[in-house]
C-alpha cells in the first residue's frame, strides 16, 4: 500500500505490464509446444523474448541521451512498421526464420 499511496498510476501500470509480461511466456509456450520445439529450443525462445527487448531499450536509452529522443523514437517505430508491413504483405517470411529440424 505504500507503493500505491507514492505513485498509484505507476502500481497500476507495474501490474498491467506484469499481467501482459507473464500472458506473453504463456503463449509462447504454447506455441513453442505445438511446433514441437524441445527444451533447449523453448528455453532459447524465452531468453530471447527477455534479452532482446532488454538490450534494445539500453542502446535507444544511450542514443537518446546523445540524439534527440523524438528523432530516437522514430527510428525503431519505422522499423517496426516496415516489419509489419513485410510480414502482412509476405505472410510466408514469418516461417523462413524458424528454427532448423535438427536436436542440438
Amino acid at each position: 500500500m505504500q507503493l500505491y499511496k507514492i505513485t498509484p498510476f505507476g502500481f497500476v501500470n507495474m501490474i498491467l505490464i506484469d499481467s501482459l509480461y507473464n500472458a506473453t511466456f504463456i503463449i509462447a509456450g504454447i506455441y513453442t509446444n505445438q511446433e514441437g520445439f524441445n527444451l533447449f529450443k523453448t528455453l532459447l525462445f524465452d531468453s530471447i523474448l527477455i534479452f532482446a527487448p532488454t538490450t534494445g531499450q539500453t542502446l535507444i536509452g544511450r542514443l537518446s541521451d546523445c540524439i534527440d529522443r523524438r528523432l530516437v523514437i522514430i527510428l525503431p517505430l519505422l522499423i517496426c512498421i516496415t516489419i509489419l508491413i513485410s510480414i502482412i504483405r509476405f505472410p510466408d517470411i514469418s516461417t523462413a526464420g524458424k528454427f532448423s529440424q535438427s536436436n542440438y
